[in-house]
């Protein structure tokens, strides 16, 4: 069995939905139909930052997952965390994973324009980091995990950020295609 961490926030635990309808439980049932046997152990902690996932990220690599989807920073981009801060920690915990041998799938978010108020050029550096970080690490990026979710009625939570049942769907099929090309390889 191979064992996937999916390391995260609201988004990966499922904020306001069963626990059988997060974006975990949802990944893990899809690749169990596809014929994988994987185990995803869902490791998302609502309201979690870049910060906050460095400081328990040795916990759960004691789990000696095979591949860790990294999902965070969305947060930290609502709060307007120094940009320097999100990349560096992010960095961190990708070399953790690195080093018990996982690979890593990391989910990039955009903050859209307009959203909260948030600077129109700490967006387009926010979403950089993830870009830049794939780079360095030569690994896979999802870009824009929320694109065309997040301010969507028909597929959030009343707040329109969380992503209802039909939104975890949408993330989970973005995610698909990269987790199967690290399952063969």
């Amino acid at each position: 069995m191979i064992k996937i961490l999916a390391f995260g926030n609201s988004l990966t635990e499922g904020y306001g939905l069963r626990r059988d309808r997060s974006f975990a439980s949802r990944l893990e049932m899809r690749l169990n139909n596809q014929g994988y046997d994987v185990e995803v152990i869902n490791a998302g902690v609502s309201g979690d930052t870049t910060f906050g996932g460095l400081r328990r990220i040795d916990f759960y690599l004691k789990e000696l997952p095979d591949i860790v989807v990294l999902e965070l920073g969305i947060n930290d981009g609502f709060l307007e965390y120094p940009i320097e801060d999100i990349y560096l920690n992010l960095d961190k915990i990708i070399e953790k994973a690195k080093g018990i041998g996982a690979k890593i799938l990391l989910i990039g978010t955009r903050i859209p324009v307009g959203l909260f108020d948030i600077d129109k050029e700490y967006c387009k550096k926010f979403e950089k980091i993830y870009i830049d970080l794939a780079k360095k690490h030569n690994i896979p990026l999802v870009h824009d995990f929320l694109g065309g979710i997040i301010g969507n009625h028909s597929l959030t939570l009343q707040d329109m950020v969380h992503p209802n049942e039909q939104g975890v769907e949408i993330m989970v099929e973005k995610v698909i295609p990269e987790i199967i090309k690290l399952l063969k390889n």
